[in-house]
């Protein structure tokens, strides 16, 4: 028989790889379990699966047109984040961690900050802790926020650096889906 015992993954991995199920999902139930079930994969710690839950679910209300400022309230109390530094705060003190309980609230931070994908993706990459993470994170939300759009010259830049079937996967699923 196979034990699934936890394994203790509690680091960013959910939260930066778990968009596309906002994307897809059809209610805020949907969404939760979807990245439930793509974090206890790797990341089976409650910590690992409540990053995946909160951005996940800011993706999915986020697209549906919840107002921004209303879904970071929502995520905080649902999920026990504290999204109350300033980016500027973020960035002086800011430890260099991989824990869900610190990515987490910085890239919301970034987000919640911004007016624009740019500005969001820019304050994230400031922050110079997990910098790829954080803007991964940061960026799939502003991706889903009304009037945040992904700059074009940055999407078509980054459309031309996919490799084979990428490009395809990614009209496919656009098209499905959106974004």
């Amino acid at each position: 028989s196979v034990e699934h015992r936890p394994y203790g993954g509690n680091t960013n991995g959910s939260a930066m790889r778990v968009g596309a199920c906002g994307w897809v999902a059809q209610s805020l139930e949907e969404v939760l379990e979807l990245a439930r079930q793509t974090a206890e994969v790797s990341h089976n710690s409650d910590e690992g699966i409540r990053g995946a839950q909160a951005v996940a679910a800011t993706i999915y209300l986020a697209r549906t047109g919840h107002p921004k400022a209303e879904v970071g309230r929502w995520v905080a109390e649902t999920f026990g984040y504290d999204f109350g530094r300033s980016v500027d705060e973020i960035r002086r003190t800011a430890d260099h961690s991989y824990n869900c309980d610190v990515s987490i609230p910085q890239a919301f931070c970034c987000w919640l900050q911004s007016e624009t994908y740019e500005e969001t993706v820019r304050n994230a990459v400031s922050l110079a802790t997990d910098a790829d993470t954080i803007a991964a994170i940061a960026g799939g939300l502003a991706a889903a926020t009304p009037r945040m759009e992904i700059p074009r010259s940055w999407a078509e830049k980054a459309f031309g650096l996919l490799k084979g079937d990428l490009k395809a996967i990614l009209v496919d699923f656009s098209a499905r889906f959106g974004g």
